[in-house]
């Protein structure tokens, strides 16, 4: 299972990334662009970029002729590809994605203070014993955290205050590996994952280059 993660988003110019929007479907730029602030902007149009860009690499499919649907749950899906799932996923200046033949989920967070409250509410007893063991609390409590959210979106549910409070440590249905890199902590889950997870990371601005020989020419900047 390999996931794509691309860091410095933030460093490219809203301007810039306005000319890429042009290679993103309608339904997407209407969400993005219904985005408040121009941060989230760019991390939803480079997550768009990053998983149209795999989705061309997987299928040998152009960019223009992907078409997406959406589940009952609002989850998106490549229509003519049924065995191909994929995830996405953003915290502050980085973007993931993972695709996969099976259903995925993946979450990726910003290493932050961990928060005693949250973990007495939501964090089960192993959880917590494992979390209160170690002297790395913030990184421990941040890949936790993603451990439900991937768990969350491999399901198709989102977060629900029922699933924080289930233990993703160890799951029967499931299976979740976690990585964890400089400031940021990220989690897979899928019912198998029988090989090491592979995180291949590329730097925004160097990957925009790569990508746009298989995405198409972008619109002139005005």
């Amino acid at each position: 299972m390999t996931v794509y993660w691309l860091e410095g988003c933030q460093s490219i110019s809203m301007r810039d990334y306005r000319a890429w929007l042009s290679l993103v479907g309608p339904a997407q730029q209407e969400k993005i662009l219904q985005m408040q602030s121009a941060r989230a902007q760019k991390l939803g149009i480079m997550g768009q970029l990053l998983l149209r860009e795999r989705l061309c690499s997987l299928t040998g499919e152009e960019n223009r002729r992907l078409a997406f649907g959406y589940s009952q749950n609002g989850k998106p899906y490549l229509q003519g590809y049924p065995h191909v799932f994929f995830n996405l996923s953003h915290s502050k200046d980085s973007v993931a994605c993972v695709l996969s033949r099976q259903p995925i989920g993946l979450d990726i967070q910003a290493i932050g203070p961990y928060r005693p409250r949250v973990v007495k509410r939501f964090f089960t007893k192993e959880e917590q014993e494992l979390l209160f063991s170690t002297h790395q609390k913030d990184a421990l409590f941040a890949g936790l955290w993603t451990r439900k959210e991937a768990y969350g979106k491999y399901l198709g549910c989102g977060i629900t205050f029922s699933l924080l409070q289930q233990n993703t440590l160890y799951r029967s249905d499931a299976a979740v590996q976690t990585y964890l890199s400089g400031q940021y902590a990220l989690s897979v889950c899928a019912k198998n994952l029988l090989a090491p997870l592979r995180v291949v990371k590329m730097g925004a601005k160097s990957w925009l280059e790569y990508a746009q020989k298989a995405l198409g020419p972008v619109k002139p900047k005005e």
